[in-house]
């Protein structure tokens, strides 16, 4: 992965050069100036993004291109007198981050950092701020203000007074004056979301100081001096990731850079660790797997590259996925855009519709030399862990994309056909809960699945099984029927995709045909929760129904559940009565052939009695249980013509009775 991700960085340098100190930051608030240091208000920074359905989203934060520090640091000890030095004999350099340590940036920091203070706001139940307060940081937060405070004197003390900016001179007095945390300047609404890790920078006149041409300057010559400085304490070695840089020396990397944008990652997230245990080995130290400091700044860049550039990542739960594809033949072109990232974290119909039309960028028409690359990234320890890394052609890959959207596609109850997501599958395998969240590794499972063809986990599919038997027998009311449709179709998908590794391709054109007694178990289940709704509809309606007391015994036992609910069935076709009560039974039929049209009750009994004999079949094993998951749902999903009476046969009005999730209405 590294040496792929070298390659990136040559395509995409002109964005992302590691000798220049600039990365993206997410700044949440400006704090306005007077010219004389005085705070005159602070204003929320706003983002606008479209979210992909036409919509445009807000958020507090937007990002800019903001100066970033170095991310080594010669170690600090203390000398006699508690003073501080750097000691180069002990050519000890480590992280600059870490450990509560936040080294200072120019003109944007933390409320702590700025400030030495942190918010303490105090909200009730609906938000409102009741009390706001700041509270002092910890020592070693202290040390970070400090380090801000002298960072940036020593920054203005070496300008030229007499030609300073007032922009830069009201920044001075400001600091001047030791400010405290301004609460008081914000606005009620703004400081009930004013958080200690949110970030804060300074706008004097109109202008944001660290876009100032001589604040850039200045910044880019001190990271300049400190890395210089660092690389002379480095240990040598030889590059292993570069054949050019194997015949000579080069410093090396004793930590890896910050990798920001990856969930859980905290203040120093690096994607590899030199000097822990899974690195050393036989006594060797700590550069048991040499990399050059040089390789190192270059894939960190082009790995925080991806995690800044939206049609190159995505996150899902505590893990993120990071794609992109290169032409191969194409020496220096930048990496090709990818437009499927949004379809695995949110599948919107008529996207998906349109990218299986290849109406996209991506279609099958894509150069055979071009390579897709693909990671799963979380950090459960604020450290990296890649949870899966592959590499494929991009035809193929896209190929594996279009066929896994298209075994994903069920239809809802209203017999439209829906996508669904990597995220909601994910969702779907745990209960609806805030303290319940799917583990990195399940999503890393699914992408694998979806863009490399791999097959699902068993686990995942017994997962969605007992999910379906706990939530059909909680059932659901008005308020949560939504989600609860939606829940047992991305259950039902998930194990169509299953399944569909074993030769199992089902879809609502072939569903009566189907001929495995499981199957046909699932359909009587849905058929004989259709029958009972239908005899309960016009009296209020009922609080149970087979579904919510049987789905469970139905599914692995049928032959001690079934024969007492068909014979429930009678009485609830002869509540029903009339008509219609035919039709439930009997189905409908061409006037002028006799031909069944449309099965009903009778129909699917007497399939099951050919396919399984004249019993029922006595238990059902893990792979019978998912077709008959597949049955039930198929067979709920049918869109039902209402006839006139028992004998029209040929009336195809599309409406739809009630639903099997309003049985609590």
């Amino acid at each position: 992965m590294i040496t792929e991700l070298l390659q990136l960085y040559e395509r995409v340098k002109h964005d992302v050069c590691v000798e220049v100190p600039f990365a993206w930051r997410r700044i949440h608030w400006i704090i306005d100036l007077s010219e004389g240091g005085e705070v005159i208000g602070v204003s929320p920074a706003i983002s606008r993004n479209h979210d992909g359905k036409g919509k445009v989203k807000e958020s507090l934060g937007k990002e800019y291109h903001c100066p970033a520090s170095f991310f080594l640091k010669l170690k600090e000890e203390k000398i006699a007198g508690g003073k501080p030095t750097k000691i180069p004999k002990r050519r000890e350099v480590i992280a600059a981050s870490g450990g509560g340590s936040i080294p200072p940036e120019l003109m944007s920091g933390k409320a702590g950092q700025i400030f030495g203070e942190e918010p303490d706001i105090k909200k009730d139940k609906n938000g409102n701020v009741t009390e706001k307060n700041s509270k002092s940081v910890t020592a070693n937060q202290k040390n970070n203000h400090d380090a801000f405070v002298s960072l940036h004197k020593r920054y203005l003390d070496s300008l030229d007074q007499s030609r300073m900016s007032a922009e830069l001179c009201a920044m001075k007095r400001f600091l001047q004056s030791e400010p405290t945390l301004p609460l008081d300047s914000f606005s009620d609404e703004d400081v009930a979301q004013f958080t200690k890790d949110q970030r804060l920078s300074f706008r004097v006149n109109g202008r944001l100081l660290f876009q100032l041409p001589e604040v850039k300057q200045w910044w880019h010559e001190d990271v300049a001096k400190q890395r210089y400085e660092i690389r002379a304490w480095l240990p040598v070695g030889m590059n292993i990731f570069s054949a050019e840089e194997r015949t000579s020396p080069i410093p090396l990397a004793v930590r890896f850079p910050h990798i920001q944008g990856v969930p859980n990652g905290g203040g120093y997230c690096p994607i590899a660790s030199f000097d822990k245990a899974p690195m050393q080995s036989y006594g060797l130290g700590e550069i048991t797997a040499p990399l050059g400091l040089d390789p190192a700044e270059r894939a960190s860049s082009a790995l925080n590259w991806l995690l800044h550039d939206d049609a190159s990542h995505v996150r899902m739960g505590d893990a993120v996925v990071i794609f992109w594809a290169i032409d191969e033949t194409a020496d220096g072109a930048s990496p090709q855009s990818l437009g499927f990232g949004e379809l695995m974290k949110e599948a919107d119909p008529l996207q998906v519709r349109e990218f299986l039309k290849g109406a996209w960028g991506v279609h099958p028409n894509v150069p055979d030399t071009s390579r897709f690359y693909a990671a799963v990234l979380s950090s459960p320890q604020s450290r990296i862990t890649i949870r899966s890394w592959h590499t494929e052609t991009l035809p193929n890959a896209v190929a594996y994309f279009r066929r896994w959207l298209e075994l994903s596609l069920l239809p809802n109850r209203y017999g439209d056909d829906c996508p669904t997501s990597i995220t909601d599958f994910a969702d779907c395998t745990v209960r609806k809960s805030k303290n319940s969240k799917p583990l990195p590794r399940t999503y890393s499972e699914l992408f694998e699945a979806a863009l490399f063809g791999r097959p699902l986990p068993s686990r995942l599919y017994s997962a969605a099984l007992e999910r379906q038997s706990l939530e059909l027998a909680k059932g659901c009311d008005k308020k949560t029927r939504t989600e609860f449709e939606d829940r047992l179709r991305t259950r039902t998908a998930l194990i169509k995709l299953y399944l569909s590794k074993k030769g199992v391709t089902i879809n609502m054109n072939n569903h009566t045909e189907q001929n495995d007694s499981a199957y046909l178990c699932g359909r009587l289940l849905a058929m004989l929760d259709k029958i009972h709704i239908e005899a309960h509809k016009n009296s209020g309606g009922t609080n149970s129904s087979p579904a919510n007391r049987s789905y469970s015994a139905a599914s692995t036992t049928p032959a001690l559940a079934f024969p007492q609910l068909c014979k429930l069935a009678r009485y609830h076709l002869n509540k029903i009565g009339k008509g219609w009560a035919n039709c439930l039974e009997h189905g409908y039929k061409n006037k002028d052939t006799g031909e069944v049209m449309f099965e009903g009750l009778k129909h699917i009994c007497a399939h099951l009695k050919e396919a399984a004999g004249c019993n029922f079949p006595r238990t059902l094993s893990l792979e019978e249980q998912g077709r008959f998951a597949i049955g039930f749902y198929y067979e709920r999903c049918r869109q039902w013509p209402k006839g006139k009476g028992k004998d029209d046969g040929m009336n195809d009005t599309n409406q739809t009775t009630e639903s099997d999730s309003d049985k609590q209405e």
